[in-house]
């Protein structure tokens, strides 16, 4: 016995649509990491991608994951980079 091929059209439809659905699918936002800033004495400015924040230390920021340019008062700038659900720690004696 055979499929009559209205129902065979109707599986390959109904395949596709649950391949395409973006609920099926393997791919998944990335979680946000964090940086956690500090420095003795605390209160000092925070650069970060040379854009000054507004915050100032001790913080812990939110951020997406990436590599990322910290400056923290007069401290060197470092090189940070942030997987997906990682804090990383900055800190400027």
């Amino acid at each position: 016995m055979t499929a009559c091929p209205k129902s065979r059209g109707l599986r390959i439809a109904l395949l596709l649509a649950l391949l395409s659905c973006p609920a099926w699918s393997s791919q998944s936002q990335a979680q946000p990491g964090q940086l956690h800033i500090t420095s003795v004495p605390q209160g000092e400015r925070i650069v970060i991608n040379d854009s000054p924040r507004t915050e100032v230390t001790d913080v812990t920021l939110v951020v997406s994951p990436g590599t990322y340019k910290v400056t923290v008062g007069n401290c060197s700038a470092q090189s940070v980079q942030v997987s997906s659900g990682e804090t990383k720690e900055v800190h400027c004696p």
